[in-house]
């Protein structure tokens, strides 16, 4: 409640009556419910480092984003342990489909533009990047199946919470949510869907 209402959520108060916007790396590497600070930011972003390109992660992070009708979640792309100056394009992508598929719609790339001579396949590594950014951010996201989860101290480097790969194997897509997130006004319930507005929840897990 305190980093939502006197940290990120007042600093993003202060920069609307600038008329600008609030992007920031929320909640994680600190004691705090990362998934009850997320919706408090104009665009919350995570990253490759701190969630080690996990699925699982991302999806932790998307959750709160979705719910709160926001509809761009960012993702500092490229940041790995002892990858500097060699990481590959096929490696890039791959993170990029990791992102993707857990509900991240907008990359920044950390990295450099490559010198002219070593700029093979970037105009259409990034083309193809740009296209499904401007994809991923139309419409809304439905989701079929929400978790609980509460962390009152949420790990540096956000973990696997469902290890078991029979929902995603099924078809099934989910997401996660604090029980703080369900202060949201879209949080309700209609005809046994959750969020109807938003993800449309089908089942909630505890």
């Amino acid at each position: 409640m305190l980093i939502r209402d006197r940290g990120t959520g007042e600093r993003t108060t202060q920069l609307h009556h600038l008329g600008l916007k609030f992007s920031q790396q929320v909640g994680y590497n600190l004691p705090v419910d990362m998934l009850e600070a997320i919706p408090s930011v104009d665009i919350p972003e995570t990253e490759t480092l701190s969630f080690s390109n996990l699925i699982d992660g991302f999806r932790q992070f998307s959750g709160p984003v979705n719910l709160a009708g926001k509809n761009v979640i960012s993702i500092e792309l490229g940041a790995d342990f002892g990858q500097a100056y060699y990481q590959t394009w096929t490696e890039l992508l791959q993170e990029a489909k990791h992102a993707f598929v857990a509900g991240v719609n907008q990359l920044v790339i950390h990295a450099l533009t490559p010198p002219a001579g070593l700029d093979v396949g970037y105009k259409q590594a990034m083309d193809y990047l740009a296209r499904c950014q401007f994809i991923l951010q139309e419409g809304v996201p439905r989701v079929d199946l929400v978790f609980w989860d509460k962390q009152t101290a949420q790990d540096a480097y956000p973990g696997i919470l469902y290890e078991p790969t029979d929902l995603q194997d099924a078809g099934y897509t989910y997401e996660y949510l604090s029980p703080e997130n369900f202060d949201s006004p879209m949080a309700y319930v209609k005809n046994g869907v959750l969020a109807p507005q938003q993800q449309a929840f089908k089942a909630m897990i505890l």
